[in-house]
């Protein structure tokens, strides 16, 4: 998925479009607690390569849930530095956004594209 381009002083949600299916069925995860996490992107300023390798996130931000139609839709708050938005972006850069849905008995965490903050 591919995100805009941000400004660092943003204050504003990204979303996440979300299809949960159990047992060969959909159903609706917003039962389900919806985390994000950020993460540099390799080969950006941080000598971590080749580009398609992953960095752990390890620095987990409640998000919530919004439905476009039948759509369902992850969304956090973020923002630039000093902020007080949720998900604070520590730097100008490109980041990797993660998604994590505590769904018993599974809780899938996700690479869901990336982003830029400049």
């Amino acid at each position: 998925m591919a995100f805009p381009k941000l400004s660092y002083l943003t204050k504003e949600f990204i979303r996440v479009p979300v299809r949960a299916e159990r047992g060969g069925a959909s159903y609706d995860p917003t039962v389900n607690t919806v985390e994000f996490a950020l993460t540099r992107k390799p080969g950006d300023e941080t000598g971590i390569t080749p580009e398609d390798n992953y960095n752990d996130p390890t620095s987990w931000v409640t998000g919530s849930w919004d439905t476009k139609g039948s759509q369902y839709l992850a969304k956090v708050d973020v923002g630039g530095a000093d902020s007080g938005a949720s998900l604070t972006v520590p730097e100008r850069g490109k980041y990797q956004v993660w998604i994590r849905v505590s769904a018993n008995p599974e809780t899938p965490v996700l690479y869901t594209g990336d982003v830029e903050f400049f």
